[in-house]
């Protein structure tokens, strides 16, 4: 057992395998609870990262033009989340010296490419992660809080927040 704890905790301090973090890996995710939810749901899926890297895109360390973060996106075998909506909060967000806003506004782009490419009803790729509104009854105003609060679905569709009832 000492040799798996030292194994591990070495482990901890490596930088991730391969090209990055597997990011796209949590839209694969994203699509399987969707596809268990059912019909009557809608999913809200909110995913927080700095958007640098990950698994076939690389690291994204440049300014991209809205035409490269598209081809990026393209190279991507990507899930399909119809009907979904998605937050890609954080982009940018790192310990230490921020990036410039270029690069930043380039990694949003990808983002959005992404999620464009999933045939999700809604996309969102920000680097603010905020919740207004409040869990204690009243509708979320958006899908960040729909997500927060334990709501799937899309705002002010209210009928979508919850199970419909069976009469």
């Amino acid at each position: 057992m000492s040799q798996v704890t030292k194994s591990y905790r070495e482990a901890l301090t490596l930088p991730p395998p391969g090209d990055g973090s597997d990011i796209i890996g949590q839209y694969r995710l994203a699509q399987e609870y969707g596809t268990q939810l059912g019909a009557q749901y809608a999913l809200g899926f909110v995913l927080l990262t700095d958007g640098f890297q990950t698994v076939g895109a690389g690291a994204l360390d440049h300014p991209l033009a809205a035409k490269e973060a598209t081809q990026l996106a393209e190279r991507l075998d990507l899930p399909k989340l119809p009907g979904a909506s998605v937050v890609v909060a954080g982009l940018g967000k790192v310990a230490g010296t921020p990036p410039s806003s270029d690069v930043v506004e380039g990694v949003v782009r990808f983002y959005d490419a992404i999620c464009a490419r999933t045939g999700a009803a809604e996309c969102r790729s920000v680097t603010d992660f905020t919740v207004g509104g409040d869990c204690d009854g009243a509708p979320p105003s958006d899908v960040v809080d729909a997500a927060v609060c334990g709501r799937g679905g899309r705002p002010g569709r209210d009928d979508r927040w919850h199970q419909p009832s069976a009469d």
